[in-house]
C-alpha cells in the first residue's frame, strides 16, 4: 500500500534505523539477514530489535508517543544516540508518518533477539 511504502522509505532512507538496529558482522557490514533485528553497539550496548518480535509488546499508541518524545509508556527514556534521532529528525514527523513508519514496521518478518 501507499502507507507502507511511505513507512519504508521513512525507515530506509529518511531515518536511515538500519544504520543502528542492524546487526554487523566482524567486518562492520551490516548483516542484511538481521534487518533490523537488533545486537551490541559500540562499547557492547545493547541496540533493541525493532521487528514485530520485540513491537509486539508495544501498541501502537505508546509506540507513536515513544518514537515522539523519547518516553516510553512506562516513563523509560531513549539512549542518548536515539534520543537525538527523535529530537532531530522523528519528532518533526507528522502523525500519519509515524503511522506509515510503525505500520512498516509490524509488517517486517519477526526475527529472533541476537544471542
Amino acid at each position: 500500500s501507499a502507507e507502507l511504502n511511505r513507512g519504508a522509505y521513512l525507515v530506509q532512507a529518511l531515518t536511515h534505523c538500519g544504520e543502528c538496529h542492524t546487526p554487523r558482522n566482524f567486518l562492520g557490514v551490516s548483516q542484511k539477514d538481521r534487518f533490523l533485528a537488533g545486537g551490541k553497539g559500540p562499547g557492547d550496548q545493547g541496540i533493541p530489535n525493532i521487528t514485530p518480535t520485540r513491537l509486539k509488546s508495544m501498541c501502537d499508541s505508546d509506540l507513536l508517543q515513544y518514537l515522539q518524545t523519547g518516553i516510553s509508556a512506562d516513563g523509560d527514556v531513549a539512549a542518548e544516540p536515539m534520543s537525538e534521532v527523535i529530537t532531530n529528525t522523528l519528532a518533526k514527523l507528522t502523525n500519519p508518518d509515524i503511522n506509515a513508519l510503525i505500520g512498516y514496521l509490524r509488517s517486517l518478518p519477526p526475527l529472533p533477539e541476537e544471542k
